[in-house]
């Protein structure tokens, strides 16, 4: 459950895969961002002649162009007969240039059917160069997007063991609450998204309050054009840095350490002041990591204030990596 304003939101399944598929497509801009562009199904084809159908691409036309495969899934599914077989055709699809190419075509195409769109994208490239600026982005290496409705063991177990040729993989947990005493009329969706806000006031990802006749976005103001470190690249170096902490340590030493560990890759807009003054984002962003892992039961949940703590789970889960 959340709460906002005082009013109950209680979490809701969606029934069907094709029911958090249209959720995605409504909010794609408040997942990838302002100048990102979501694309139906296409098809991608293996080499051996398979087909298999990514459920959409996503184009980011701003100064750090990049392309997703896009594929969502249930947590009720069987990932590992389901997923898995999926995210293996899209790696081999994506190494064979032919077919790389006819993705270029086919997103080119729904471009020049699209006049709005057309003329929007005009207006962030130069309108004689849409064609090869799409050209070099898709030439470049995609990363993967897995937007589920809860993330699982089972999830973390594909993805550790498939991606292969993307640069980088990315899976949302994007949930969905209704209003208590409504329908789906209204309802809130809860997904953290994979371009930087500008301030984080009260929770690490953002809220779409949905009424049937507007709708508010309750959402933190964005910055175009510049994109925060993922939270998920914290996770791992917390629990490294507690283990050589001895298992509990006062926050500030963890981040001290995770700093080290981390901030070759941190950016400019990483390293900026809260407009709160309070912290830096990149500490503001570790420490919603450490509640979700508090939360995974990696961390523990009653240690004292300002101290973070490794479970038995968390010390398991050091164990398990160090042995991959």
């Amino acid at each position: 459950m959340i709460l906002i304003d005082g009013v109950k939101y209680e979490l809701m399944k969606p029934e069907n895969e094709e029911m958090l598929e249209e959720m995605v497509r409504e909010h794609s801009k408040a997942i990838w961002g302002e100048n990102s562009v979501y694309f139906d199904k296409k098809r991608l084809k293996t080499a051996s002649g398979i087909t298999s159908i990514p459920d959409g691409y996503v184009v980011v036309f701003d100064e750090s162009p990049q392309w997703y495969i896009v594929e969502v899934e249930l947590s009720t599914h069987q990932l590992h007969n389901h997923l898995s077989p999926q995210i293996s055709k899209f790696s081999s699809g994506i190494s064979n240039k032919a077919y790389r190419d006819e993705i270029i075509e086919r997103i080119y195409t729904a471009l020049e059917n699209d006049n709005e769109l057309m003329a929007n994208i005009r207006n962030k490239v130069s309108p004689s160069e849409v064609y090869k600026f799409l050209t070099g982005v898709i030439k470049g290496t995609p990363s993967l997007a897995i937007i589920i409705d809860e993330k699982t063991a089972e999830l973390d177990e594909v993805l550790e063991t498939n991606p292969k040729n993307f640069k980088e993989v990315v899976a949302i947990d994007f949930k969905t609450y209704l209003r208590e005493g409504c329908d789906l009329k209204v309802h809130a969706h809860f997904f953290e998204p994979l371009y930087a806000p500008l301030s984080n006031t009260y929770i690490s990802g953002k809220i779409h309050i949905n009424t049937v006749d507007e709708k508010l976005t309750r959402q933190n103001h964005r910055l175009q054009g510049v994109r925060k470190t993922p939270n998920y690249t914290y996770r791992l170096p917390i629990l490294n840095a507690l283990a050589t902490l001895g298992g509990r340590a006062s926050a500030d030493d963890v981040l001290k350490v995770v700093d080290k560990q981390v901030g070759s890759i941190l950016n400019e807009f990483d390293r900026q002041q809260l407009p709160s003054g309070t912290d830096v984002r990149w500490r503001n962003a570790a420490q919603w990591v450490r509640f979700a892992l508090v939360k995974e039961g990696l961390l523990k949940s009653n240690s004292p204030h300002g101290v973070w703590e490794l479970s038995d789970k968390g010390a398991a889960e050091i164990k398990k990596q160090e042995h991959k």
